[in-house]
Order: C-alpha cells, then sequence, then structure tokens
C-alpha cells in the first residue's frame, strides 16, 4: 500500500509539473508582447555588458589555442592574460582592417548606383515597352516603374518628413557605437577574469542546485559550449568566404558593384536559409537594373555556391554536433524571427541543436528509466473490505 501511494504521488508530481509549464507556456505566449517589451528594455539597460560578453566568447577560442602554444614554464595567469589581450586585439586588427578596405569601395557603389539610379530607369522602361504585353497593362506599368524609381524626389520627401526620424536615428548610432567601444572593454576584463567568473558561476550552481543533477548541467554546459562556439566561428568564416568568392567571380566576369552586392551576400549568409535567398535576389535585382544580361550568370553562380555549401561546407564543418531535424530548424527559425528578428535567425540552428541534445540525451534516458522503474515495482495488493 505505501509503495502504491508513493507511485501515485510521483506520477501525481510529474503531472502537476507538466500542467504548470502548460499554463506558463500559455501565459507567455498570450503575454508575448509585454514579454518582447521587457527583453528589450533589459537588452537596453545592459547593451555594452552582453556585447562585451559576445566579443568575449568569439575571442576566447582564439585566447585558448595562444594559451596552449605560449612557453608552459609561464605562469598561468600572466599566460593567459596575454593570451587574451593578443587575441582580442588580433581580432579588432582584422575586424578594423576589413571596415578600411572595404567601407570606402562599398560608399563608392552606393553612390554610383543612386547616381545612375535614373538612367536604369529609362533602360528597364525601355525594356518593358519592347515586351509583348497588353498595352494597357504595359502602361501601368511603366507608371509604376516612372513613379516608384524616383531618387531625388523621394530622398527629398523623405528628408522632409522625416527630420526629427533622422536626428533620433543618429543619436542611436552614435549610442550603439559608444556601447560597442564600451562592449569592447568589458570584454577583456571578461576574459581575464574567464577562470574566476567559472568558479562563481560553477559554486552558485552547486549551491542551488540539487547534487544529482550536476552531472546533466555540466554536460548540458559543455555541449552549448562547444555548440555555440563551432557555430558562430564557422558561421563567420563562411559568410566570409562566400562573399569573397562572390567578389572574386564578379570580378572575374567583369560584374558592377562588386563590393556593395558581396557584402550584402556576405552578411545575409550569416542568417541560415533566407539569408542567401535575401542576398542572391538584392544581387539579382541590383544587376536587373544595371546590366541585366548579369544576371543569369549571377543567379546560377550563386545557385552552385550555395548548394556546395549546404550540402558539403557546413555537414562537413558543423559535424555531428549540429545534427538536428530539418522540422526543428524550421519552427526555429520562423519563431525566432518573429520574436528577436536577424538575432533569432542566426541563433535558430544552435538553440534548435542544444534542444535536440538535451531531448535525446537527458529527457529520454530520463523517461526510460522511470519506465523501466515503473515496471520494475510489484503491484501493490488491495486490502480486502
Amino acid at each position: 500500500m505505501e509503495k502504491m501511494r508513493k507511485t501515485d504521488k510521483i506520477r501525481w508530481g510529474g503531472l502537476t509539473l507538466s500542467l504548470c509549464v502548460a499554463v506558463a507556456f500559455y501565459y507567455f505566449l498570450t503575454h508575448m508582447g509585454g514579454f518582447n517589451t521587457a527583453v528589450s528594455y533589459f537588452m537596453g539597460l545592459f547593451s555594452a555588458v552582453m556585447i562585451g560578453a559576445v566579443i568575449a566568447y568569439i575571442v576566447n577560442p582564439l585566447a585558448m589555442f595562444f594559451d596552449r602554444h605560449f612557453p608552459s614554464k609561464w605562469k598561468a595567469n600572466r599566460r593567459w592574460i596575454l593570451s587574451s589581450v593578443l587575441a582580442l586585439v588580433m581580432i579588432l586588427a582584422v575586424v578594423i582592417v576589413l571596415l578600411v578596405l572595404f567601407i570606402p569601395y562599398f560608399i563608392d557603389n552606393v553612390q554610383e548606383f543612386i547616381g545612375r539610379l535614373n538612367i536604369y530607369k529609362h533602360q528597364l522602361i525601355n525594356l518593358v515597352s519592347t515586351l509583348q504585353l497588353d498595352d494597357d497593362f504595359k502602361a501601368s506599368l511603366v507608371s509604376i516603374i516612372d513613379n516608384e524609381i524616383d531618387v531625388n524626389g523621394k530622398i527629398t520627401a523623405y528628408l522632409n518628413n522625416n527630420f526629427s526620424n533622422i536626428v533620433s536615428m543618429s543619436t542611436t548610432i552614435g549610442g550603439r557605437i559608444i556601447n560597442t567601444l564600451i562592449g569592447i572593454i568589458f570584454a577583456f576584463y571578461f576574459l581575464i577574469g574567464k577562470k574566476k567568473l567559472t568558479s562563481i558561476l560553477a559554486t552558485f550552481v552547486k549551491l542551488v542546485a540539487p547534487d544529482k543533477y550536476h552531472a546533466h548541467m555540466n554536460d548540458i554546459w559543455h555541449q552549448f559550449n562547444s555548440i555555440f562556439s563551432r557555430y558562430i566561428v564557422f558561421t563567420l568564416l563562411e559568410s566570409l568566404t562566400v562573399g569573397l568568392l562572390n567578389a572574386a567571380f564578379m570580378l572575374i566576369t567583369g560584374t558592377p558593384y562588386v563590393v556593395l552586392i558581396s557584402v550584402v551576400v556576405g552578411v545575409t549568409n550569416l542568417a541560415p536559409t533566407f539569408g542567401p535567398i535575401f542576398g542572391g535576389a538584392f544581387g539579382a535585382l541590383l544587376l536587373l537594373l544595371a546590366e541585366p544580361n548579369r544576371v543569369i550568370p549571377f543567379i546560377i553562380f550563386t545557385l552552385i555556391i550555395q548548394l556546395i555549401d549546404g550540402y558539403i561546407v557546413k555537414p562537413k564543418l558543423y559535424g555531428e554536433a549540429l545534427n538536428v531535424p530539418s522540422f526543428l530548424v524550421l519552427i526555429f527559425l520562423v519563431v525566432g524571427g518573429k520574436l528577436w528578428g536577424f538575432t533569432g535567425l542566426v541563433l535558430a540552428i544552435p538553440l534548435a541543436a542544444l534542444l535536440s541534445y538535451i531531448y535525446n540525451n537527458i529527457i529520454i534516458p530520463w523517461l526510460k528509466s522511470r519506465k523501466a522503474a515503473y515496471k520494475k515495482e510489484p503491484e501493490a495488493e488491495v486490502p480486502a473490505e
């Protein structure tokens, strides 16, 4: 009788916990707007700290590489500080060099495109005029092109109607630049204080969580760190490679707006699935206005690159750690994009991979052990009345 009561208690406890989780999830869905507002406010308050944490997390693998290759006779603390400084300075130097090299060309491409947009408009109107279409439809299409592609008029109207928004945007950009600079300082302190921070967190977890969960939590953290660090580093390298290959192809074939299109293609490649589609569509649309005969070769090259990237490079780079069901990735892409925009798209795959790991390696074994325990328990005898 006592065993039966214990079993019923465990089952009711699991049912109660499941009900609480369901209620909490329903509350989250019905109050998603307020939740997003609270998250945005929190992110605004601690944006510099979070930028610093992200930078430190990205720099950490390189710092660990340097730490392993410095002379072992050096003191551990001194070796780690030198490794952190060298890694942070090296990555910042690479970013600054890339910006110095590409920003002038990027601005020139944008200015050239805007300056020639009216020419492209007339070319597009002439192209539409030669098509075998209904006269009324053709006239409407020409009118739409003539009204929509009006650079001077639209820029003037935007400046007149959105002066306060422009000032606010400039202030926001200035604030983000300052936050980034402060974040770099935070990143340095996070790196050199890494061992102390991890020790504090480990002590806190040991005090808060029951002892039987420490091993599982440690496994989750190591898997989390492995997934995110590999994903971030490989995604950055992959996007840079795709952008450079795109630039090389455009230079070889004499395609215009090399830097503008290649930068957009490289940056949008950071977002999985939908990013490459947007980058390719942007480049094709730009070339359709500038030089329509370059569109088909550009699209073919983009398809080839994305096929190689999606079916050869990514599986090789990410390996088994990011092997997650495609439907789960799609769900996380859609939900993450709606909740957190570009950041949600970027983090969709690693989050899906982490939850897939937790489900397969923790939840399923736990459920199996529970079921096995229930089967082993003898049925309690019900006393006769």
